[in-house]
C-alpha cells in the first residue's frame, strides 16, 4: 500500500512541476510576444482564411491580405469584399453587390486594434495548454467568460522570429475560423495611398453615420 501511495505521489509531483515549467515557459513567450506587439508600426499579411460550419458541415476557403500602420489605418481585403479603416469611419465593400457601407468606428471595436484585441485574448481569455515542437510555440486559450462570443482561440507562434503562423477561433456556435499565413512581414515601409477610397459611379454608397 506504501509503495502504490509513494507511486502516486511521485507521478503527482513529476505532473505538476512539469505543468508549472510549461506555464513558466508560456509566460515567458507571452512576454516577448507582448513586447513584439507593442512595437508593431506596420504589418502585412497574406492569409488563407478556410471557415467551417458547425451545423452545414460545410464551408468555404479565401484568400486575403491585411495590412496595418500605426495610428489607424487598417485594410482587409478578401478578393470580392474590402474592408478599410482610416480610424474614424470604416467602409466596407462588397464588389459582387456593389455596395459600400460606411460605419464609425466604435472605440470600444477592438478588431481595428491589433495591439488592443491582442491584450484582450491575454488578458480575457485563460490558457488552456502549451505546447512547443522544434519549430513552433502553440497557445489555446478559453474565454473566462461564458457570454463571449470567441469561446476558443488558438495560435502557433514561429520560434526563430516569434511570428504567427496559425491562428484559430472557434466561436459560441461551434462555428471555426483558421488563418493560415502564408506571408508576413513587420515595419517595412507600406504607402498610405493603398489606405485610400474611390467609389465607383455604379455603386450604391449606404451611409449609416449620418
Amino acid at each position: 500500500m506504501r509503495k502504490i501511495f509513494l507511486l502516486l505521489f511521485s507521478i503527482l509531483i513529476l505532473v505538476t512541476n512539469s505543468y508549472a515549467f510549461n506555464i513558466k515557459k508560456a509566460n515567458q513567450v507571452v512576454s516577448k510576444l507582448t513586447k513584439k506587439v507593442d512595437n508593431i508600426f506596420t504589418l502585412k499579411v497574406l492569409f488563407i482564411n478556410e471557415y467551417k460550419d458547425s451545423l452545414l458541415g460545410g464551408g468555404r476557403k479565401l484568400k486575403g491580405k491585411f495590412l496595418f500602420k500605426i495610428p489607424s489605418l487598417y485594410y482587409l481585403d478578401y478578393g470580392n469584399m474590402k474592408i478599410i479603416s482610416r480610424g474614424v469611419k470604416v467602409y466596407k465593400i462588397n464588389n459582387i453587390a456593389k455596395q459600400i457601407v460606411i460605419n464609425k468606428l466604435d472605440s470600444s471595436n477592438i478588431l481595428f486594434s491589433l495591439k488592443k484585441y491582442y491584450k484582450k485574448i491575454i488578458n480575457e481569455y485563460k490558457l488552456l495548454d502549451f505546447e512547443e515542437n522544434k519549430k513552433e510555440f502553440i497557445f489555446s486559450y478559453s474565454a473566462k467568460n461564458d457570454n463571449s462570443y470567441i469561446r476558443y482561440v488558438q495560435f502557433n507562434i514561429r520560434k526563430k522570429d516569434l511570428m504567427p503562423t496559425q491562428v484559430v477561433f472557434k466561436d459560441i456556435n461551434g462555428n471555426i475560423n483558421i488563418y493560415t499565413i502564408t506571408y508576413i512581414e513587420m515595419n517595412k515601409k507600406i504607402d498610405d495611398k493603398i489606405f485610400n477610397l474611390s467609389f465607383p459611379k455604379d455603386y450604391e454608397v449606404i451611409d449609416l453615420t449620418k
